[in-house]
């Protein structure tokens, strides 16, 4: 069976001009006029100095393009009501992406966003966005969009280095498109965007952060990863920054089981527990060899608790590919530490639902 992909993050602007085609561009100007005039980099108008930024860099040119295009393509086949919810989204990352990729924090100068890192800044958030903005088909019945927030705050007067202009939110997150679904379908459907919307909520209490705050960055974003027909999976990257000598990053991977209505458990893949005693000495060793004398565990054993836990789980064709945060198994300096076990290592721990999902993600006999 296909196996589904996807990779997220964030991205986009507008340079109308290029649409080839007068019809086209008429009706998109009239719909883009509701967010301010549309960008003609050769009319001679006097231009925002985001707009002119976009208009003298050809390769954020081009990722605008594709950015409107990407909006109109999949905001026609969303609900009204999710229609409304990608405008917003929209809006707010026009006036988000000037102003974190600038200099002063401001974004309405060419000077502040025509530097080395000000490029960077707009290409990286120009092709996230252009990946959020399209839908993915993931079943025959689950179309998923993507829902984002974007919002910029005046840092706080006391506890922030003077050379922060702004603090930055960003969230996104993946929901499955509701309006074309009945029955039990709709029910599996709202049960997945009601566990998502709670699996941001936690990562928030858990990190004692409310996405808010004006003494601090973060990020979470959630990005759709490889699944299959009954497993839809993402990954959630969490970042705090509040401007201290070590900024917070995790790192989880969430799976859902479409059949379940719930979260994967290690017992939907393995029917025989003794599958977590055969594994960790592997990935004790392994892990050691990788990190050397920087290794902090002291024993397979204190590896149970982590390898048990699905949000450590990367399903590849390989194997499965266990994945640790900065700081659970080494120093954060260290990143992100990960070690495989390959199927065939797993073959005998696997039940009969276990092996349906492999051959999926395999795609080949198991």
């Amino acid at each position: 069976m296909k196996i589904y992909t996807i990779s997220l993050y964030t991205g986009g602007f507008m340079n109308l001009i290029r649409f080839r085609n007068l019809l086209f561009f008429l009706v998109i100007s009239s719909c883009w006029a509701s967010w301010g005039a549309s960008m003609d980099c050769r009319s001679g108008k006097s231009l925002t100095g985001s707009e002119e930024f976009v208009c003298a860099n050809p390769s954020i040119s081009k990722l605008d393009d594709d950015m409107v295009q990407a909006y109109f393509n999949s905001k026609s086949k969303l609900s009204a009501k999710n229609q409304e919810l990608f405008q917003q989204s929209q809006r707010a990352w026009l006036e988000y992406w000037p102003k974190v990729c600038s200099e002063d924090g401001k974004g309405n100068s060419l000077e502040s966003l025509q530097t080395q890192n000000g490029v960077s800044c707009a290409e990286q958030e120009y092709r996230e966005r252009v990946r959020v903005l399209q839908l993915k088909k993931m079943t025959d019945d689950f179309v998923m969009f993507y829902s984002s927030t974007y919002k910029t705050l005046a840092p706080a007067k006391k506890g922030i280095p003077d050379s922060v202009n702004l603090t930055y939110h960003k969230v996104i997150y993946p929901q499955i498109e509701t309006q074309k679904l009945k029955g039990e379908v709709l029910s599996k459907a709202n049960i997945f965007n009601q566990w998502v919307s709670t699996t941001m909520t936690e990562f928030g209490k858990t990190n004692n952060t409310n996405f808010n705050e004006n003494d601090a960055n973060s990020v979470l974003v959630l990005f759709l990863d490889a699944s299959t027909t009954d497993l839809i999976s993402f990954v959630a990257n969490f970042s705090f920054d509040g401007f201290t000598s070590n900024p917070k990053q995790i790192v989880e991977r969430h799976h859902f089981v479409v059949s379940k209505s719930r979260p994967l458990r290690d017992f939907d893949l393995f029917d025989n527990p003794e599958w977590l005693r055969m594994s960790m000495p592997a990935l004790f060793q392994s892990l050691r060899a990788q990190l050397a004398g920087k290794f902090s565990l002291k024993s397979s054993e204190e590896l149970g608790g982590l390898v048990k836990n699905p949000t450590h789980w990367e399903f590849t064709k390989e194997g499965i590919l266990f994945h640790f945060s900065p700081g659970e198994v080494a120093p954060a300096s260290l990143g992100y530490p990960k070690a495989l076990i390959r199927w065939k290592g797993l073959k005998g721990y696997i039940g009969s639902s276990g092996k349906k999902f492999v051959r999926e993600i395999t795609q080949a006999e198991y």
